[in-house]
């Protein structure tokens, strides 16, 4: 730092300008380089300083993961009972009203429709062959041999 501002002192000696011009102007360059080096070490403690933030921060992330995995497992436990009742209720429901309407429509129509004639009849005939044929499939399934045996 002394060496520059000497350097600079001499070197207007040999343009030609007189010494107090030269002293002020060394004067000058020298506060410049304090405030410089002033500046610069300014900035190497804020650097300094965010590295061991950083390396702060970094040694907590494994803490963290593990934190954040446990909280979400817990949580996960408590919601996954909830959204399987959820689905039976669902599943229950679906089939309680779709049941309900097949068989209440069944029986409105069968009121309007006059049992003693020629629909009645046909209606009757109809819903035994079904339920005959039902029981004699399900029958069949069942008695049937396994494969391979």
């Amino acid at each position: 730092m002394d060496e520059v501002a000497v350097e600079y002192v001499i070197m207007p000696r040999k343009i030609g300008e007189n010494s107090a011009e030269a002293a002020t102007k060394a004067v000058e360059t020298e506060e410049e380089l304090k405030d410089s080096s002033t500046v610069l070490e300014g900035a190497a403690d804020a650097v300094g300083d965010a590295v061991e933030a950083s390396a702060e921060a970094v040694s907590g992330l494994p803490a963290a993961i593990r934190d954040g995995a446990s909280d979400a497992r817990r949580a996960a436990a408590e919601v996954l009972p909830a959204i399987g009742a959820m689905a039976q209720k669902g599943v229950y429901n679906g089939f309680y009203f779709g049941t309900y309407g097949v068989v209440f429509g069944t029986l409105v129509v069968s009121r309007f429709v006059p049992g003693n004639n020629t629909v009645g009849q046909g209606i009757r005939d109809g819903a035994v062959a079904a339920r005959q044929a039902f029981e004699t499939h399900e029958h069949a399934a069942h008695s049937k041999p396994a494969d391979g045996l």
